[in-house]
């Protein structure tokens, strides 16, 4: 079996049972973030807007004011977001209140699985191989997962 063989089939396997097994679910859209305020929404659809204009045009003015808007509407988004989880750390009496928004908040702060990807690494020996393929196995999987030993992964070229 050779090395693309493998992998394809150790990326199969893996990929089924991250579907099979890890629960997934679709992130909020931007906009509907608890701390994005009307005006903040409002610079950012005219931040959307004046892109799609630069682009066309391609006129210096509009991609300068967009540029501008880009840099107003980040600086922005950070503050607010940075006030927000100073709000949730914060203790206002109601500890248990605040306790189940933080957690919330890191629980929906986790990213979606995107699958797996390749591997970028180009090893000189088999024994290197073999070794890059389980570190990148630890990574993926969970500890008790993990079946594979490194003696056990064999590639012939």
């Amino acid at each position: 079996m050779t090395v693309e063989e493998t992998w394809k089939i150790m990326k199969t396997s893996i990929e089924d049972g991250i579907v099979k097994y890890i629960p997934s679910k679709i992130s909020k859209k931007r906009k509907s973030l608890p701390y994005i305020s009307a005006d903040l929404d409002r610079k950012m659809t005219l931040r959307d807007r004046l892109e799609t204009r630069s682009k066309k045009k391609g006129a210096l003015r509009i991609e300068q004011r967009y540029k501008q808007l880009k840099r107003e509407c980040q600086r922005q988004l950070r503050h607010e977001h940075h006030r927000y989880v100073e709000n949730l750390l914060t203790d206002d009496g109601s500890q248990n209140h605040v306790s189940k928004k933080f957690w919330s908040y890191l629980k929906h702060k986790r990213g979606d699985t995107c699958g797996i990807g390749t591997p970028n690494f180009n090893p000189s020996s088999p024994h290197l191989l073999r070794k890059q393929c389980h570190l990148q196995m630890k990574v993926i999987c969970h500890p008790s997962q993990l079946q594979l030993k490194v003696s056990e992964l064999s590639f012939r070229n």
